[in-house]
């Protein structure tokens, strides 16, 4: 497995980790619930980053009715 999937890997993790914190406003708090939303943003613009390829390739290819729907 390479260097770069293993921090896609991590950092949809963390992204994952970080959205169950987030939705569980009442238990942590507004001071948690505040950073980790910031934390979130953060990876959410690694995660388009690291996957840049994938949306330079959205228009390449034949465009069938599958690919549509």
């Amino acid at each position: 497995m390479s260097g770069k999937m293993k921090w896609k890997i991590a950092v949809d993790i963390l992204m994952t980790l970080a959205l169950l914190v987030l939705m569980s406003y009442g238990m942590a708090g507004e001071a948690v619930h505040e950073w980790t939303g910031m934390g979130m943003f953060v990876l959410f613009i690694l995660h388009h980053i690291l996957n840049r390829s994938w949306t330079a390739n959205l228009g390449k290819g034949r465009y069938t009715s599958f690919r549509i729907l």
